[in-house]
């Protein structure tokens, strides 16, 4: 919308837009509620720092439920009443009622974080909720793994493939996973003969 943010509700059937809010920037998550109403979204507040925010889809309002210290990825419970929040920037990972109220930090790298640990994505992409509601599973230097919400020990559940390795998804039954992984890789070419580029004497190969 002439280079701004925001939220539309398109509906599927007829293919018409409407316009729910003008934002800020253009948030992270974008989790939509249980009931349908709200979808939460993690977005700059007006003074600059980093909140978790609920658009009411019925009429575009927008509240803030929480601030948090740094833009992180969100996650919410099987019943919809508890968030999950990963902080790569500080290696936590905690949980905050939808209604907002006080983080309880059930994960923490027991280590400073680097720069070099968030380029590599030693913590990284949205922490998952078991179907129980029991446990979260995240990503912590190269492996997929799990901490009990109500505290604990955090244990390893899988390796992940070498590589690039941000994003995974647990399956609705909580039976296996979908991850992003892999190398990345990429090719030099020579083009010879453009229209229009000199040609040394004697070359031939186009």
């Amino acid at each position: 919308d002439e280079g701004r943010f925001g939220a539309d509700r398109l509906d599927l059937a007829t293919g018409e837009s409407t316009v729910l809010n003008i934002a800020r920037n253009p948030g992270r998550s974008g989790l939509v509620s249980p009931d349908g109403r709200e979808v939460y979204t993690i977005s700059q507040t007006e003074a600059g720092g980093t909140g978790i925010f609920a658009l009411d889809l019925n009429d575009g309002s927008e509240r803030l439920i929480a601030t948090i210290e740094s833009p992180g990825s969100l996650s919410l419970s099987p019943d919809g009443q508890t968030f999950g929040v990963l902080d790569s920037s500080t290696g936590r990972i905690y949980t905050l009622p939808v209604v907002g109220g006080d983080p309880n930090v059930i994960f923490e790298i027991e280590r400073d974080i680097t720069e070099s640990d968030l380029s590599a994505g030693a913590m990284a992409g949205r922490p998952e909720w078991t179907p129980d509601g029991k446990h979260i599973l995240f990503i912590q230097d190269g492996s997929i793994m799990r901490i009990p919400v109500d505290g604990g020990s955090a244990e390893k559940v899988v390796d992940i493939p070498e590589g690039r390795r941000i994003h995974f998804r647990l399956h609705p039954d909580g039976s296996r996973f979908l991850i992003n992984a892999g190398l990345d890789k990429g090719e030099i070419w020579m083009v010879k003969g453009l229209p229009g580029m000199p040609r040394a004497a004697g070359v031939t190969d186009r």
